[in-house]
């Protein structure tokens, strides 16, 4: 049995456990909680925090690859402790039939990074969605903008300036709006046929390589030059995408 396969046997030992008592499981602390007496319990641990370690160069790709620009204002080894919990969750939700780890923990580190930078930026907390429409909307040619759109970015942008700081929001990706997707659909077997039976061909390739479905997430310029597209080409298809998602899943 490979490293991960032990793993999951172990904790899932211990989940069987937990329902033997009419206990639902929801993540590590309730098996700490209720079965730090048993040996199965004590090996998941170990072997959880062994396996964590191992992984976490995982940690530092994503850290360095999407938040870059963050790294200037907090730290890198700040950031790699958000991360961390992030491959830790991984672990304690990964099923081996679905993904292979490091497409799964990716998502994970991802989440607990960008939530972690939220609450940091903010002396008054604005949603991951808000700053993407505005974002996305301050991209957008003046003319194309309606009149409820020019209004709202009038009302709102002084705002968020004021919290973010113009060079953060106008850095801000518009692509990490699918955490808000992946907070409704956390199953990632779920993820990549809501993306399959969705997306045309060309916006699904974009969207795998772009949170690393299948390997590294990709860089815009990346994906573009793979695909012989121009980095705001791949951004508008990207959106789209996602857009489309978004309506997918209400």
């Amino acid at each position: 049995m490979t490293k991960v396969e032990v793993l999951v046997r172990y904790r899932d030992t211990c989940i069987e456990m937990l329902k033997r008592r009419g206990i639902e499981y929801d993540g590590y602390e309730d098996l700490r909680k209720h079965l730090s007496d048993k040996v199965t319990f004590h090996k998941y641990r170990k072997a959880r925090s062994e396996f964590a370690e191992q992984n976490i160069g995982l940690v530092y790709v994503s850290v360095q690859r999407q938040f870059g620009l963050y790294v200037q204002k907090f730290g890198q080894e700040d950031l790699v402790h958000e991360g961390i919990f992030g491959i830790l969750r991984a672990i304690d939700k990964y099923q081996p039939e679905v993904a292979s780890f490091s497409t799964y923990a990716m998502w994970w580190i991802r989440h607990h990074v960008q939530r972690a930078i939220e609450n940091r930026l903010r002396a008054v907390r604005i949603p991951t969605w808000q700053i993407t429409k505005v974002t996305r909307l301050r991209r957008m040619p003046e003319e194309e903008r309606s009149p409820e759109e020019k209004k709202y970015l009038d009302d709102i942008l002084p705002k968020m300036t004021c919290a973010v700081g113009s060079e953060m929001l106008e850095r801000q990706p518009v692509s990490y709006d699918l955490d808000t997707i992946l907070d409704t659909i956390q199953d990632v077997k779920r993820v990549r046929e809501v993306v399959k039976d969705v997306l045309e061909p060309r916006e699904c390739e974009i969207i795998q390589k772009r949170f690393g479905f299948d390997g590294p997430a990709q860089t815009l310029q990346e994906i573009g030059d793979t695909l012989q597209l121009s980095r705001e080409r791949v951004r508008q298809v990207e959106e789209k995408a996602l857009e489309k998602l978004r309506k997918a899943l209400k």
